[in-house]
């Protein structure tokens, strides 16, 4: 009996952020300006601020949390807790967005898409249209050195694009950890009996210091 396992395909990751969280929003009103001074700092509030369950948005029907039609942002943060941040080797943002979004940890902008250079203000749009549906992938190692031991903030702004006019918007968001090790290719032979092949995604997390 021959049992050959490929693992480069098994890509674990350690959440920090699951999809489907609860996080604190805030739906864009250009008449409003900017956003509160520090709203995605650790350890600041975020006046105006609601809690909901993501994904935010409206038009599909696959969001949890409904935003008025034909907003034109909403602003979310969520904290997420690194007992060792020196533990932590790189970071990975999955994100679904139906246009835009721009992507920071502890303030530090980090990443985007389909969003317009310099300050971020309650007016903000996305620059084009993109439909959500799959989930993309994001390198935000560059923003290890923000984090800090105990609480830390994602801050995700969604963006719509309303010119030409827009009919749905959406924003699904996910934080996370890729083991630095991902694969070891095999090959095992035995006679007779047969073999068992374990997994142990908690012990990618203790590893890096978060359980």
């Amino acid at each position: 009996t021959r049992l050959v396992r490929d693992w480069s395909s098994d890509v674990c990751s350690s959440d920090l952020i699951r999809r489907g969280s609860q996080w604190d929003y805030r739906v864009a009103d250009p008449a409003d300006g900017t956003p509160p001074q520090g709203w995605n700092l650790p350890g600041q509030p975020f006046p105006g601020s609601s809690r909901g369950t993501a994904g935010f948005g409206y038009g599909d029907g696959d969001d949890s949390t409904d935003v008025p039609d034909d907003s034109n942002a909403v602003f979310t943060r969520r904290e997420f807790e690194v007992p060792n941040p020196a533990a932590i080797t790189n970071l990975v943002l999955k994100v679904d967005y139906d246009d835009g979004f721009i992507a920071f940890i502890n303030g530090v902008r980090l990443a985007e898409s389909n969003a317009p250079a310099g300050e971020v203000n309650f007016s903000i749009e996305g620059t084009s249209k993109h439909e959500a549906g799959t989930a993309e992938t994001f390198d935000l190692s560059a923003g290890i050195e923000a984090l800090v031991e105990g609480t830390n903030v994602l801050s995700v702004v969604g963006l719509n694009t309303l010119d030409p006019g827009s009919s749905d918007m959406s924003l699904h968001a996910e934080l996370g950890i890729v083991p630095n090790v991902l694969h070891a290719n095999f090959s095992l032979e035995l006679e007779g009996g047969e073999a068992r092949l374990f997994r142990r995604p908690a012990a990618i997390g203790r590893a890096h210091g978060l359980t």
